[in-house]
């Protein structure tokens, strides 16, 4: 299967997901849905934003802290971090945001608009990350 196929079938296909993205642990995409772009700098600050931002001894406390306090862009648009761990990411704009998943070689993206309820969002994107991990990647 294509990262392309994942991010229609698996995330989009869902229902519970209105865009989404995939993006390598540099930053690199590996595949969008339509419209839907996290590149460059975007990308970069979402890539650095996976740690506890409470724990000061935890991988990428640094980006994880400043994602807290600054927010994060995604597709060009700003969203208030409410969450970040090791494995993710939680952000908002309103009644939308953004769920994301870091596996061992990239990073997903499920963006929820106001008809998807945010858990339904997260679940999906959470169990595909799951498989990704369960098969090494």
């Amino acid at each position: 299967m294509s990262w392309q196929d994942y991010v229609k079938d698996n995330l989009i296909g869902s229902g519970d997901v209105s865009q989404a993205a995939i993006i390598g642990l540099d930053g690199s995409e590996w595949a969008t849905s339509a419209g839907f772009q996290v590149v460059g700098a975007e990308a970069q600050k979402v890539v650095s934003a996976f740690g506890d931002s409470r724990d000061p001894k935890s991988p990428g406390y640094a980006g994880a802290l400043e994602a807290a306090a600054n927010g994060i862009y995604i597709n060009g648009k700003k969203y208030v971090v409410f969450r970040t761990s090791e494995a993710t990411v939680q952000a908002r704009l309103g009644a939308t945001g953004v769920h994301c998943v870091k596996t061992n070689m990239c990073i997903l993206i499920g963006y929820y608009d106001e008809n998807i309820q945010a858990n339904k969002c997260s679940l999906t994107v959470e169990k595909l990350g799951d498989y990704l991990r369960g098969v090494g990647y």
